[in-house]
């Protein structure tokens, strides 16, 4: 990463380049207030930008974008597989040896990284996180209101 005048960070290139990518990452409201699902959806559009930038995939090149959700696919199953870890350790179904030291704290770091690589893939295959998440809750609660009769 190449020091910007603002004492931020510029992604590079993988041969070490500055990159052309530009702007900075979009800023919510207080932490207090939480973040909507469209605010996630318009960070990881920007940093699905950035990315593709430091690993110099081209936008309109079909085969960098295959290759992004390629390799954002595989990211999000190490992420998920962390978050494996992390709960087998928290509930103690783990061997003793590798039971020690699981908390709230790092499973929820596991939470938000499966919750951001998933969001990622989504911006960058042009797919509205709010709205699906939305759908898919209408479905949800569809699905559980005919299995109980409601």
């Amino acid at each position: 990463m190449a020091p910007t005048s603002g004492g931020s960070v510029a992604p590079t290139s993988r041969d070490g380049e500055a990159s052309t990518f530009g702007g900075s990452a979009p800023t919510f409201g207080d932490e207090a207030g939480g973040m909507a699902l469209e605010e996630l959806g318009q960070w990881a559009a920007w940093q699905a930008d950035r990315l593709a930038a430091v690993f110099g995939l081209a936008a309109d090149d079909a085969r960098d974008r295959e290759f992004f959700l390629l390799a954002q696919s595989a990211k999000l199953g190490e992420e998920a597989g962390e978050l494996q870890r992390e709960v087998l350790g928290f509930v103690r179904y783990q061997r003793a040896d590798k039971l020690g030291g699981f908390t709230l704290e790092p499973a929820a770091g596991e939470v938000a990284d499966v919750m951001i690589c998933a969001a990622i893939l989504a911006a960058r295959m042009g797919i509205d996180l709010d709205a699906a998440v939305r759908a898919k809750m209408a479905k949800v609660a569809f699905v559980n209101d005919t299995l109980s009769g409601g």
